[in-house]
């Protein structure tokens, strides 16, 4: 298979870049990942093994930069890299799917617990940045709410008054939830605290209260009984 076989098995458009519902930084990303998918293709590796390979690097990741509680720079800085190549993986996994006709329910789910996986380590990561236990419980309970409770029923949640606006800030691509911010932006943030000089403790105490808060508005958002929105006609 050559590569514009690849590409053509692996996309709905003939270009990376007419993909007009993403932006410009994606599309290139996922260019130098379909490539990347190319060779992992040629050289017979399972887009399974990619995910399983990504997560365990993510492990690897986190390690690292949970050395930041000591002082240390280059290791988190190493993890911070690492993390962001795990995250460029999840651009990869599909089109080598798609390439070896092995798209399946397993495969989807592999493909979606790598960044949730990292979402939640990150949110341990800044409960033990924050120097006490109670935020290491206070954020696997934000983890819980708002990466696995929300997403599974927030298309039944009515988007208006004060729970619309919770929903923009918690349920868009570019949200507080969002992959582009939990994996990209805060960990970068987190690991030039270092750098800059800035309380790491501080930094971690802050947002960990942002995540918790906006864990305990959800809990109860929830509490009243909502109509289910698009119901199943018989």
């Amino acid at each position: 298979m050559t590569f514009s076989e690849f590409q053509s098995k692996t996309l709905s458009v003939n270009s990376v870049f007419k993909r007009e519902n993403f932006d410009p930084l994606t599309n290139a990303i996922k260019w130098l990942g379909l490539r990347f998918a190319y060779l992992l293709h040629k050289i017979g590796i399972s887009a399974n093994a990619v995910d399983m390979l990504g997560i365990f690097l993510s492990f690897l990741g986190f390690t690292f930069m949970l050395r930041a509680v000591s002082g240390e720079k280059l290791l988190p800085l190493a993890g911070l890299l690492i993390l962001y190549f795990h995250v460029f993986l999840d651009f990869v996994d599909g089109a080598i799917a798609r390439a070896q006709n092995t798209l399946g329910p397993i495969g989807a789910i592999l493909d979606e617990l790598g960044c949730f996986v990292d979402r939640v380590a990150l949110l341990i990561l800044l409960g033990i940045f924050a120097g006490h236990s109670l935020y290491v419980l206070g954020n696997v309970f934000a983890a819980g709410i708002l990466l696995y409770l929300l997403p599974s029923i927030r298309a039944n949640i009515p988007k208006r008054g004060l729970v619309g606006i919770f929903c923009r800030i918690c349920c868009n691509k570019y949200s507080l939830l969002s992959v582009r911010f939990m994996l990209a932006l805060l960990p970068l943030f987190i690991v030039l605290t270092g750098y800059l000089g800035i309380s790491l403790e501080a930094v971690s105490r802050f947002i960990s209260t942002i995540y918790i808060t906006l864990a305990v508005f959800w809990c109860l958002a929830l509490i009243p009984t909502y109509p289910v929105i698009n119901p199943k006609v018989p």
